[in-house]
């Protein structure tokens, strides 16, 4: 036999894959570990200390988010960072700073993303919003410097970032910059309801901050309006009531921005003053769908929904006070003259069914309204408070036949008054000392109660919270209002009080209208009183300052 024959082939080495599973110990010494537990086996009979298994983390299972179906003509606004949008540091500290407080100053009572989400959003995507929203915070830091809440804020690029000017001439820059950009995307014509009402929502944020009521107005009207067009191309299209408002138009816009117009529908109606030629009318009309109070609930089951139905209620009851404001723009009265005693019957029935629609509002409000005032100091506390004060601020004007005698009324006054304070003296109002809301809160009652109250006592504290509380909500300036109350107050008890600190009936002043001239900040009131001994009345005058 050959040396070659004898050379047994060589066998294939068994496979004996590596383990994966083993103990720490046995990985680190290259041995088969036999994956005892809780301790291997073989570490044990090695007198070697055994380090235990390393478990993997389990791979979750993933969630895929149910996405809600959205109509073919909607088009969310979605979160798409960029990396060109902010153009410097300035920017970037302005943004900052809206985030961070402005948003929270002017988000409503009720909680909403309106401010804190859905603009931030928009921002990124539209020049117009962005450049809107740098002006705000601008104007925000400005006003806080004025009245030393902000003294060691740095923001902008300016060599004295403490002075207010310089904060104040970027806020113009850019409110310029956002009004540009607004015109350039409109005639292209490819803006979408959603971002046009958003663009339109910065504008009317930034004059009522600027103090420009007038254009304010305007442009409160103009989306009140493009929201009533969009509805009535909606209206053979079978839907349903959200809380009031057609399930057709919230599949369009975000319902956080139809509430936010529907708040400023109220502020139009409720502001006074003299309405500059050319503004619209208010869009949300007596007999609009999107004042609906068909399918409210016999008892609500959150304050959000409370206050929805509440924001729609006032914006109905306020057209049955008010009848003639759909008519042409001019001067307004906030009451009828003195030979109109008695209202229409058609606007009677109008009142009664919007009293009876309150009554019950505040049947279905009461459990809640229980639960939250329980909590004394919460949020909670504070929102259900507000509701109740704007449910009472309601009742005297339409349950009111004339204007001569308010006497009856004194208690709801009085009501409101108490409801008032404990709202400025809540915790949450006390440590956030903001100068300006977007929303109305307590100046409009306050207003109510300086003006028509005939209870001195009780009208003199209303004034005097006006006054002390340097509030402006929305169009609505406490000062300015504590101005005007203050001076009709005077008049109308320059005769003396009653027995029951009252002022007399007769001297309740009518027909009174105001201008304002926003660079001054000064009024000029007019109105009706008796002449001394005399039914006859004449008109007085007033330039006041704020």
């Amino acid at each position: 036999m050959t040396e070659i024959s004898r050379i047994k082939p060589l066998k294939p080495r068994a496979s004996k894959p590596k383990t994966r599973t083993g103990c720490v110990t046995c990985k680190i010494r290259r041995v088969k570990c036999d994956e005892a537990k809780p301790y291997c086996n073989r570490c044990i009979k090695a007198c070697v200390k055994c380090d235990g298994y390393v478990t993997k983390p389990k791979k979750g299972s993933v969630i895929r988010p149910i996405l809600p179906i959205i109509a073919p003509d909607f088009e969310p606004i979605l979160w798409e960072p960029s990396n060109n949008l902010i153009q410097n540091e300035g920017d970037f500290r302005y943004l900052q700073m809206f985030c961070e407080k402005t948003a929270h100053h002017l988000k409503s009572i009720t909680p909403t993303n309106l401010w804190s989400g859905l603009m931030l959003q928009a921002s990124e995507r539209n020049e117009a919003v962005r450049h809107g929203i740098i002006a705000i915070a601008a104007l925000d830091i400005t006003s806080q410097l004025k009245t030393d809440q902000l003294p060691n804020h740095r923001c902008g690029t300016g060599t004295s970032p403490a002075d207010p000017r310089t904060h104040y001439q970027l806020a113009l820059r850019e409110y310029s910059l956002a009004i540009q950009a607004m015109q350039k995307e409109t005639s292209k014509g490819t803006l979408d309801l959603t971002t046009t009402l958003i663009t339109c929502l910065v504008i009317i944020c930034f004059e009522t901050f600027h103090g420009n009521s007038y254009n304010a107005l305007s442009q409160i009207n103009t989306g009140l309006l493009l929201i009533e067009q969009s509805v009535a191309q909606k209206q053979d299209t079978p839907t349903s009531l959200v809380d009031g408002i057609p399930s057709s138009l919230l599949s369009r816009v975000d319902e956080s921005l139809i509430r936010a117009f529907v708040r400023l529908d109220l502020q139009a109606m409720s502001f006074i003053g003299n309405l500059t030629r050319g503004i619209p009318n208010p869009a949300f009309r007596e007999r609009s769908p999107l004042t609906s109070l068909h399918n409210m609930p016999t008892l609500f089951s959150s304050l959000s929904e409370a206050r929805n139905y509440l924001e729609l209620l006032m914006v109905r009851s306020m057209h049955s006070c008010h009848p003639d404001i759909h008519k042409r723009p001019g001067r307004r009265e906030l009451f009828p003259r003195s030979s109109r005693k008695f209202i229409p019957i058609s606007t009677a029935v109008v009142r009664s069914d919007s009293l009876m629609a309150a009554h019950r509002w505040h049947e279905a409000f009461q459990i809640l309204y229980g639960l939250a005032r329980a909590k004394k100091g919460s949020k909670d506390f504070l929102d259900a408070t507000t509701l109740e004060l704007y449910y009472h601020a309601m009742l005297a004007p339409l349950d009111m036949s004339h204007e001569d005698d308010m006497r009856k009324y004194v208690p709801c006054f009085q009501t409101q008054l108490a409801l008032c304070k404990e709202i400025l003296n809540h915790p949450i109002v006390e440590n956030n000392q903001r100068l300006f809301a977007f929303d109305l809160e307590v100046v409009l009652p306050l207003f109510g109660i300086g003006w028509r109250c005939p209870h001195s006592e009780t009208r003199r504290e209303a004034i005097d919270l006006l006054l002390a509380t340097r509030r402006q909500e929305g169009l609505w300036d406490g000062m300015m209002a504590g101005k005007i109350t203050e001076w009709i107050a005077t008049l109308e008890e320059e005769e003396g009080l009653g027995p029951d600190g009252c002022a007399p009936p007769r001297r309740r002043m009518l027909s009174v209208t105001v201008e304002f001239d926003v660079l001054t900040r000064t009024a000029f009131v007019t109105g009706l009183m008796p002449k001394k001994g005399e039914e006859e009345r004449e008109r007085v005058k007033a330039e006041l300052s704020w």
